[in-house]
């Protein structure tokens, strides 16, 4: 079989013949950047080839597009090059991605509410069973637990299982473990054991769970960790594809999920010392898809028009059926979904901020691959989900990338056209992620650098603003200061990118806007929540027409409320409950049945919106 070497790595693999060198590179255990899930066209698993570049495949269109004159100098896609015979490849800096160096918001505001969890541990003493008094072991349980708990279901089976013995053997002096009045389980009184749960944010790319003491109603630890499906696929849809060839492929996205859940959890329960057994409850949000990823559900009608979920209904399921290591007949919540791609996560987000309470003009915008948008007051709100594409995850942008150490994350760019940036980290530069990409559209706009159709003023008179090979390009971060030995430029297609993104996000609020009668100077507030919003520079987000024209300190950052909104669920019953208000108040607009999202779209692909055509540059 051929044999692939990797460098820098000393890595050597055997591999099957027509094998990719991305296949390769997963089998030595190197990681790159595969933002496409290895389909050939976001160019970001280049690797450069010095050996036996005869013994692969010839350049695919997609590698022609996207490399260009890189071709000659060696460089091919991973994801392209097959391999037939034996070849050297090293992998340089921009295409390195390390396991768990991405940048997650594992906070997010949670408003004030009163704790009263829906999992509670009451202890017991129950009356033995005698000649005289014969009623059955669950009539003892039922007589206790009116007293304590009030109304409550019948145990089930496993519950009437392990009754009689732990009952017996622990002088019927017993703990209950119950939730929402539904007995989880019968132990020995006296136990000691802890009486936990975990709110899960089921991210795209990143997980982040909270470990809850529900004894009090308070996250007692928090951690994140990478979703491992980013294997395949960093975007839904490359997954939603892959899951709908064959049930097995849906399966195995569900198994690594579980597995990814289950690791982060084990690691925040080995930071406390607190067993899997001491786990009772669960509460996920996630987008539509990635909660179906976690049921194991289909999800070939949901990757398609009319983009259908198999249920919209909140889910409470065993545990254990979904492969969760947990205590006895611990429950897992699945958040409820609004509709389409608005699913759990924005029902998790509503509720952390309590917009669903607000009695005047309100806004929730959470910007990610797939940004969702929420608007309203009183008891009527629309939501709508965008496709804003992965261009600020970094795809088809020539230096993209994610919010990773090295990744270019604040521009300024002054009258000059000099730049100042920060890099995450503080590292040297490889690369721009989406907070910085924003910053360098808007700087360069107010900079005279870029007019409102997003194109360079070929008659600026700046050293970083030249012609490249693929057309006008302002540079960034000259090569000496960059750790990948390159000029880092943001190119006039890479403007172009980021104002079809942005477009998507804009157009989706202005559309749900107009169908609820709000106008801009109307809105008191526009909370932006998720990861990408901690990054943010609001004023130059305004600038360039991402966020309603509204006064800066109208917007304010919520960070991860999708996990806030699951903590919210698990420490408070009262809130819990509100996911039916949230539901009925809630309405889903599918844009792509809307005439005027199309052509609010159109004006939105301008900065920052696009005005008479007098008063348009030209």
């Amino acid at each position: 079989m051929p044999v692939v070497r990797v460098e820098p790595y000393g890595a050597r693999v055997e591999v099957e013949s027509g094998a990719t060198l991305l296949e390769a590179l997963a089998r030595s255990g190197v990681r790159v950047a595969s933002v496409c899930g290895g389909r050939g066209f976001c160019g970001k698993c280049r690797v450069l080839v010095t050996g036996g570049s005869s013994a692969l495949s010839p350049p695919s269109r997609s590698e022609s597009m996207l490399l260009g004159g890189d071709l000659g100098s060696g460089y091919r896609l991973a994801c392209q090059a097959r391999v037939h015979g034996d070849v050297a490849v090293y992998v340089p800096e921009e295409s390195r991605e390390s396991p768990g160096e991405r940048v997650a918001a594992v906070d997010g505001y949670a408003r004030p509410v009163r704790v009263a969890p829906p999992l509670r541990r009451v202890s017991l003493s129950l009356t033995p069973p005698s000649l005289s008094d014969w009623r059955s072991d669950e009539e003892r349980l039922a007589e206790g637990l009116g007293r304590v708990l009030g109304g409550f279901e019948p145990p089930g089976l496993d519950v009437l299982r392990s009754l009689p013995r732990v009952a017996r053997e622990s002088s019927w002096s017993l703990e209950v473990v119950a939730w929402r009045g539904r007995v989880l389980s019968v132990e020995p009184g006296g136990s000691g054991r802890g009486t936990y749960a975990v709110a899960v944010d089921l991210g795209t790319s990143k997980l982040v769970a909270h470990l809850v003491d529900a004894s009090r109603g308070v996250v007692v630890a928090k951690g994140f960790a990478e979703n491992p499906q980013l294997a395949y696929g960093e975007d839904i849809m490359t997954r939603m594809d892959f899951a709908s060839r064959s049930p097995g492929n849906l399966d195995l996205l569900r198994r690594v999920l579980v597995e990814g859940v289950n690791g982060l959890v084990a690691r925040l329960r080995s930071s406390l010392g607190v067993r899997a057994d001491e786990v009772y409850a669960f509460a996920f949000a996630g987008n539509t898809a990635m909660q179906h990823f976690l049921l194991g559900l289909d999800v070939s009608q949901l990757a398609r028009a009319p983009y259908v979920a198999v249920t919209r209904r909140a889910l409470e399921v065993r545990a254990a059926d979904l492969g969760l290591e947990a205590g006895p007949g611990a429950v897992a919540l699945v958040f409820p979904v609004i509709g389409g791609f608005v699913g759990g996560d924005a029902v998790a987000d509503v509720l952390a901020t309590g917009l669903h309470r607000r009695d005047y003009p309100a806004m929730l915008v959470d910007v990610g691959t797939n940004t969702e948008v929420v608007v309203g007051s009183g008891d009527r709100f629309l939501s709508g989900s965008a496709p804003s594409g992965p261009a600020f995850e970094g795809m088809q942008i020539t230096f993209g990338m994610k919010a990773v150490s090295g990744a270019i994350d604040r521009v300024r760019v002054g009258e000059d056209g000099e730049v100042e940036y920060t890099t995450v980290g503080g590292a040297r530069p490889r690369g721009i992620c989406g907070s910085a990409m924003i910053d360098l559209v808007a700087e360069l706009y107010r900079a005279g650098l870029l007019d409102a159709r997003g194109r360079f003023r070929r008659d600026a008179s700046t050293r970083r603003l030249r012609r490249g090979e693929r057309g006008m390009e302002f540079v960034v971060a000259w090569a000496k200061e960059t750790s990948i030995g390159r000029d880092i430029v943001f190119t006039e297609k890479d403007v172009e990118q980021v104002l079809l993104a942005k477009a998507a996000v804009s157009s989706a609020a202005r559309t749900l806007m107009k169908m609820r009668g709000f106008k801009a100077e109307e809105l008191e507030e526009v909370v932006v929540a998720g990861s990408f919003g901690s990054s943010l520079n609001v004023e130059n987000a305004l600038e360039i027409g991402l966020l309603p024209p509204v006064p800066p300190e109208k917007v304010w950052f919520a960070g991860n409320t999708a996990v806030g909104g699951a903590v919210l669920a698990l420490v408070s019953e009262e809130a819990l409950s509100e996911l039916d208000e949230i539901l009925s108040k809630v309405e889903f607009v599918e844009f792509a049945a809307s005439p005027e999202w199309k052509a609010e779209f159109m004006n939105s692909l301008f900065i920052p919106y696009r005005e008479p055509p007098s008063r348009l540059s030209r």
